[in-house]
């Protein structure tokens, strides 16, 4: 369905570019200079898999480009979407840069505090119910209403049953 899609995407640029209005946001910060380009159209009958996706009415693409301040190198990728949403291309930007941002600040809390990603269990049930506990005991941290910082909340509940 990604080829699809993207194939559908360089159709309209081809036949009527002024269809495809973008929004775009350029966000500055860690050494980067990151410009995301949002792209919606409706769905139309010439995507062959849509009648798959119960409540499918739009197509989004999305160009992310990061630009390293220091090495100027810069990297490029675009990736697609489906969704339920009718064409709002500037909502549906903002909901899908709300979205990734709750799933990076709970991917990053896991790696850098829980240390996931160096976690050497391999079975399949193994993996599932550590990430499962692992999920549990983020959330208990987050309850404490301390403004100490995760890893500080997690020691904490080593060293002290009470706490």
């Amino acid at each position: 369905m990604k080829e699809e899609i993207a194939a559908y995407f360089h159709k309209i640029r081809r036949k009527n570019p002024s269809m495809i209005a973008p929004t775009q946001t350029i966000e500055k910060g860690h050494g980067r200079i990151e410009t995301r380009t949002c792209h919606q159209l409706r769905v139309s009958e010439w995507i062959s898999e849509s009648p798959k996706w119960a409540g499918i009415q739009s197509v989004i693409e999305i160009t992310r480009e990061h630009l390293n301040m220091k090495s100027e190198k810069s990297e490029t990728e675009t990736f697609y979407c489906i969704s339920s949403r009718h064409v709002d291309i500037k909502e549906t930007a903002e909901s899908i840069r709300n979205h990734w941002g709750v799933e990076n600040k709970a991917h990053w809390i896991l790696d850098v505090c829980f240390k996931e990603d160096d976690s050497r269990i391999r079975s399949e049930d193994g993996v599932e119910n550590v990430a499962l506990i692992k999920r549990f005991c983020l959330n208990l941290c987050k309850l404490l209403p301390r403004n100490d910082s995760m890893v500080g909340k997690i020691k904490q509940c080593g060293w002290s049953e009470r706490f």
